[in-house]
């Protein structure tokens, strides 16, 4: 797990290793205010928490063979995930992972599956996707997709 870096630390143009990704990407951007590392991996860019943040390990995603390797992530990511019973700081945690490297593996689109309930979840879920700047849009899915208990997103 290695050391976490202090945000106020970490500096545009440093290289870091992103604990969720697996690793290491340039810090292109700071979100401070919430407390988000903007990075680039390849030819790709994502916002991470601060927290997910760690000293470089030499694990790159090779600029140049950026397109091959998100195609090759594209294979083993997932389009969907299921949060049903899930807490709700835990699922966005899970949400914020899972998008990263939906964008990262080069999906367009997403369903998240949240359950129907009490609509807590999928009112904590749709508010996160609302302000994610990796979701151009989501909707409530389609009966064929699980209705309301599933919301589909389409990414940036």
């Amino acid at each position: 797990d290695g050391e976490k870096l202090e945000a106020d630390s970490i500096n545009i143009g440093d290289t870091v290793f992103i604990e969720s990704l697996s690793y290491d990407a340039s810090v292109v951007g700071k979100d401070e205010r919430r407390n988000r590392i903007k990075v680039r991996a390849g030819d790709m860019e994502v916002e991470v928490p601060a927290s997910d943040v760690r000293p470089q390990r030499g694990i790159s995603l090779d600029a140049g063979s950026g397109e091959k390797a998100a195609g090759n992530m594209a294979e083993t990511v997932s389009s969907r995930i299921n949060l049903v019973g899930s807490r709700a700081d835990e699922a966005v945690a899970r949400l914020d992972r899972f998008l990263n490297h939906a964008v990262l593996g080069g999906l367009n689109d997403v369903l998240v599956i949240h359950g129907i309930g009490q609509g807590i979840l999928m009112k904590v879920i749709r508010e996160y996707l609302t302000e994610n700047p990796l979701v151009k849009r989501w909707r409530s899915g389609e009966s064929s997709e699980g209705g309301t208990g599933v919301t589909a997103v389409t990414l940036e």
